[in-house]
């Protein structure tokens, strides 16, 4: 009698490479999901911080709400091209991106802008967000290629340098949380690309011995610089408005005022639509809100790590850009919370998806069709078939 125990070995591999092929859209579609809800809960926040802004403004109640929800739209979309592009476009795209993004930071910096500058008839961007994400498009572009050769001190170098202009750029346009933000997410790109430990603790060394020097040598900065260890040292500066935004973290207790009902909304916060709407989440949402807000970063954040994770053996590229696009979104919505709460320098920082920043939200969603895109090209994992053998097991007669 002949023995056929393994004749059906291929079917079985045909069953689990489709059940593949169904995973790899599902999940895209799952982390989409995510994002809109984010955005949606974002849409309904904002406007409830700032109708009174606007009707104050002689303005529509709903103004600011409708601007950020032009540019969600604007942002979705572009997350469809983005997702829909091949990836050897975006490694080209990240050199020319980043040239345009270094001119327009040089401009800025000898025009003293400021920190956020307007493109011809482009709506104001603002200039750390700019570099963060063509900065990570380019590192991740440029390491793709040299995995096995990172030893060498030239070929790390160039992303050092290009590290170290931005952050001086940032820096000097007066954005220090911008600066650092920048500078950390940078490194940690770099780290997960594999540049030694040494030279990466001797980059932040050399990096923040620099910020230092600039930091104290001016009188403004000192006072700000003053103002993060002595919270009423300078009620004149932006540490007014955190020392106010904080009082509002605590008056909505752990179940909040109830949305539409805060008071710090009505002239005693001047941006709490914009850098402190953390804050007004706190008091109409309370606890339970902040929690919400942070448990769906963590899931953004949580997926986005992963799809760097999956596509870590298929497309280094991809995986390093998804590592950097995500690290940008859980560092910012951090360091918005931080600097209310007196961990960092004080320094306006937006919450991605919430804030009144309608530039920066149409960057997040682009940039997040990298991380979705990671999801659909996912590596495989090994199948049954591989170490099978090619032909059909042979017929033992007994």
């Amino acid at each position: 009698m002949p023995r056929a125990e393994n004749y059906d070995f291929m079917g079985d591999a045909w069953k689990q490479e489709a059940a593949e092929r169904r995973r790899k859209p599902r999940s895209a579609f799952r982390f989409f999901a995510v994002t809109l809800a984010i955005v949606l809960f974002g849409l309904v926040c904002l406007y409830s911080a700032s109708y009174d802004t606007a009707i104050n403004a002689n303005l529509s109640p709903d103004y600011f709400f409708l601007n950020q929800l032009r540019f969600a739209i604007a942002g979705f979309i572009g997350m469809g091209v983005v997702y829909m592009v091949p990836m050897r476009v975006h490694k080209l795209l990240s050199v020319i991106l980043l040239s345009v993004v270094f001119v327009v930071s040089f401009y800025a910096v000898l025009a003293g802008t400021g920190p956020v500058i307007r493109i011809f008839f482009l709506p104001p961007f603002q200039i750390s967000e700019l570099a963060k994400y063509v900065s990570v498009m380019f590192v991740a572009a440029y390491f793709s290629d040299r995995r096995e050769n990172l030893n060498s001190l030239r070929e790390v170098l160039f992303p050092f340098v290009v590290t170290i202009v931005f952050t001086v750029f940032i820096f000097i346009l007066s954005d220090y949380s911008g600066a650092f933000q920048y500078l950390l997410i940078m490194l940690a790109l770099m780290a997960i690309a594999g540049s030694p430990v040494m030279w990466l603790v001797l980059f932040l060394f050399f990096t923040l011995s620099l910020g230092s020097l600039w930091m104290l040598a001016d009188a403004d900065r000192i006072r700000i610089l003053v103002s993060f260890f002595v919270k009423d040292a300078d009620p004149q500066l932006f540490n007014r408005e955190i020392i106010t935004a904080r009082a509002a973290l605590g008056a909505g207790g752990f179940a909040g005022r109830g949305l539409g009902n805060g008071i710090f909304k009505l002239g005693r916060i001047a941006d709490i639509k914009g850098n402190f709407i953390i804050s007004d989440i706190a008091e109409e949402l309370g606890l339970i809100g902040v929690l919400v807000v942070y448990l769906m970063f963590a899931l953004y954040g949580f997926m986005g790590f992963k799809s760097s994770r999956l596509t870590s053996e298929n497309d280094s590229f991809e995986s390093l850009a998804s590592f950097g696009l995500t690290l940008i979104v859980v560092l910012q919505a951090s360091f918005h919370a931080m600097v209310i709460l007196g961990w960092t320098i004080p320094s306006p920082t937006y919450l991605p998806f919430f804030s009144d920043s309608g530039t920066n939200l149409f960057l997040t969603l682009s940039y997040s069709g990298i991380t979705a895109k990671a999801f659909r090209n996912r590596s495989r994992k090994p199948r049954k078939h591989e170490d099978a053998p090619s032909a059909p097991p042979e017929w033992e007669v007994v």
